[in-house]
């Protein structure tokens, strides 16, 4: 799967495994077929605008994609705009909108919407097991999923300075300034448990 970030669409491209038998040896030096994408769905309509020179040589992340399931996926972007300031900023932050979007690969239509408020320009979302997903805003991780509502997961008080989940997503590493207070805030709200992933 890519997003095309010049045409505005989401392409999805599905590969078919092929039942190879005898092959001659004009065969073997034909090109393969062009693969064309299963499905598209322009993200124009859905206020994405490809990112800037700025954001691209500073690295900045702006967007994600990430498969849900077979049929829906997440789909992140930098919402443009002006923001209103919040008693709760801080000197050094650099405030931006990510929306959220899920978008259902059938109709291209999107299914669930949120905005979060991030205070920086790092990575802020990883894919975890059981369709789950960690978000981080600012010091603090959050854990969501198709419903994009964020619950509370690990608080640290410093600051973070990367994340990084292992290839099967059960396994968490977190780098960060100096030995932080962990604080558990298990919500009322949702059955998540503590042994998801381990730290």
């Amino acid at each position: 799967m890519r997003t095309c970030a010049g045409s505005g669409l989401i392409a999805v491209a599905l590969l078919c495994g092929l039942c190879c038998g005898p092959h001659s040896s004009a065969a073997t030096h034909r090109p393969p077929p062009e693969l064309q994408p299963a499905v598209r769905i322009p993200v124009a309509p859905l206020g994405y605008l490809p990112p800037s020179s700025f954001y691209l040589t500073y690295r900045f992340s702006s967007s994600s994609l990430d498969f849900i399931d077979d049929n829906h996926i997440l789909f992140t972007f930098h919402a443009f705009g002006l923001l209103r300031r919040l008693p709760s900023d801080q000197n050094d932050d650099a405030d931006q909108e990510i929306r959220a979007d899920v978008l259902d690969l059938r109709t291209g239509k999107v299914v669930r919407h949120a905005d979060w408020r991030m205070h920086d320009h790092g990575r802020y979302l990883w894919a975890l097991p059981d369709r789950k997903f960690l978000v981080r805003i600012r010091n603090s991780l959050f854990l969501t999923d198709q419903s994009l509502v964020l619950y509370p997961y690990l608080n640290f008080d410093s600051e973070i300075l990367s994340v990084q989940v292992s290839p099967n997503r059960r396994l968490m590493v977190i780098e960060h300034k100096e030995t932080p207070a962990i604080s558990k805030k298990p919500s009322e709200q949702t059955s998540y448990q503590a042994s998801l992933i381990k730290v």
